[in-house]
């Protein structure tokens, strides 16, 4: 049962009691998979936990996810008489499910102190192991005092406003007691802190473009295996005609420093994920990393993507790619506005041999778009390069719900055309949420008596089993960056 969806699980759940009792434990495990973010939803989980009855059902919850209402005001179709009990149900779910192993919060509304909700944390949860939290001012103050459960992983989400700009420079000194416990820390900025997190070996770094970021990042987080660049938000993108000197003249100041002065830092980092091209190729880091994570743009930054990945040699490469963005389809079946694939044969990129396409945005894409004038745009540029790239494992993944029954009755013919198109793919993989992972392996024969080089190979697909392709997945590292904390 453990394998089934949620909403799978819930619907065999009610078809007798039997279900229901083998079955509840497995669907509290669930709880943290999709986020509670209404008044209406919040009530509803606190009563399927019959709290203080001796059917509770607390104990099994284990992860929770609260996306709570905005700031600016709670939505206008929950009553007035409703916002309380909704807020008390929030602490009574967090004071009863004591087990509670990793909690996220999104997001604040004004009528809650968010520092009520972390005394219950700490008061209550004291298994607590992974806190992913929006930060606001005052939260800030009392986060020294998380190393009350000794947390192992913390994530911050901060407030686009210069001032979360100062507490992020600042947080590290909050939370420095936290240090001999975490070994996952995401979204700081480094600053002169001269406690060491030697145990951090995942770590977010924002990028500020401090002039000592490097410094104070290789001495503060010496052990690092896995990083995330976030942008901070004042440097996110130049558009005007001084930001690419800028960008290059940071880029070049840091691939000094990482040369010159700690060119053995970081000797075990295999894992790099970018907000943005601009953050990944501002870092200047000029190494071998195993695997790497970035968004394709269209815009006056896409020079960086090529040179990034020239320079880093990854050999697997997740490329995020937006399809409602306008630069990248139209909806129309503009191929004008393609992706630039050539660089994919450059000799530099040899080591390139996994690659997973993330096709994000087709549940924002106009009514008049869908998969057929956007996804199968993107990938048809993208078949004419294959036939000179190095690639072995390529990865299609959907990860919206627009289309999916459309991305599935496609997968076949999509991936006979790409595995037709390239001589060294061996493995293919569609993944929808719906259909989950469809995938194939690849193989090609000589044909005999063929003297064209272009028909002298007979391409043979054999599908696989969802099971034997997720260890696929799971063996080759295709599936490193599906949990990358934002």
């Amino acid at each position: 049962m453990s394998f089934l969806p949620a909403v799978n699980l819930s619907s065999l759940l009610r078809t007798c009691r039997h279900f229901l009792e083998i079955g509840t434990p497995s669907l509290c495990l669930q709880a943290g998979n999709e986020p509670i973010e209404s008044a209406q939803h919040t009530l509803s989980f606190r009563d399927f936990l019959r709290v203080g009855t001796p059917e509770s059902r607390d104990s099994h919850v284990v992860s929770l996810w609260f996306r709570l209402p905005e700031r600016s005001g709670f939505d206008t179709r929950t009553s007035t008489s409703q916002r309380p009990e909704h807020w008390n149900a929030v602490l009574t779910i967090l004071y009863n499910c004591r087990g509670l192993r990793s909690l996220r919060i999104d997001t604040w509304d004004i009528r809650i102190d968010p520092i009520i909700v972390l005394n219950a944390a700490l008061t209550s949860l004291k298994s607590l192991e992974d806190l992913s939290i929006a930060l606001t001012p005052d939260l800030a103050e009392e986060l020294l005092r998380l190393s009350l459960i000794g947390l192992r992983r913390l994530s911050i989400q901060w407030p686009k406003s210069e001032r979360s700009l100062d507490l992020r420079r600042t947080i590290l000194w909050s939370i420095r007691p936290l240090a001999k416990t975490l070994v996952e820390l995401n979204n700081v900025i480094p600053r002169d802190v001269k406690t060491r997190f030697s145990l951090v070996h995942t770590l977010g770094l924002a990028m500020d473009r401090s002039a000592t970021l490097i410094h104070d990042a290789v001495r503060t987080f010496p052990n690092v295996t896995r990083l995330t660049l976030h942008s901070a938000h004042h440097h996110r993108c130049h558009w005007d005609r001084e930001g690419p000197a800028e960008d290059n003249a940071y880029r070049k100041e840091n691939k000094s420093r990482w040369s010159l002065d700690y060119p053995r830092a970081w000797p075990s980092l295999t894992a790099m994920w970018a907000e943005d091209l601009c953050g990944a190729y501002c870092l200047g880091m000029v190494r071998s990393v195993r695997a790497m994570s970035l968004p394709l743009t269209l815009d006056s930054r896409f020079y960086m993507l090529p040179t990034i990945v020239a320079e880093m040699q990854p050999r697997f490469l997740e490329l995020r790619v937006d399809l409602d963005d306008p630069r990248i389809c139209t909806g129309i079946l503009d191929r004008l506005r393609m992706p630039n694939w050539s660089w994919l044969s450059d000799p530099a990129n040899a080591s390139l041999s996994h690659l997973t396409l993330v096709m994000e945005g087709l549940d924002r894409v106009p009514v008049y778009a869908t998969y057929h004038t956007e996804a199968k745009l993107v990938l048809e540029g993208f078949a004419l390069a294959l036939r000179n790239a190095f690639l072995t494992h390529l990865l299609l993944r959907y990860p919206g719900r627009q289309d999916v029954e459309a991305i599935s009755a496609d997968a076949l013919l999509c991936v006979t055309r790409l595995a037709k198109a390239s001589p060294t793919l061996c493995w293919i993989g569609v993944e929808t949420i719906a259909a989950g992972l469809l995938c194939w392996d690849v193989s090609r024969t000589q044909v005999a008596g063929e003297t064209d080089q272009d028909q002298a190979m007979d391409t043979t697909l054999v599908k696989m089993h969802g099971e034997m392709g997720a260890r696929v997945l799971e063996r080759e590292g295709i599936d490193q960056f599906r949990y990358v904390r934002l």
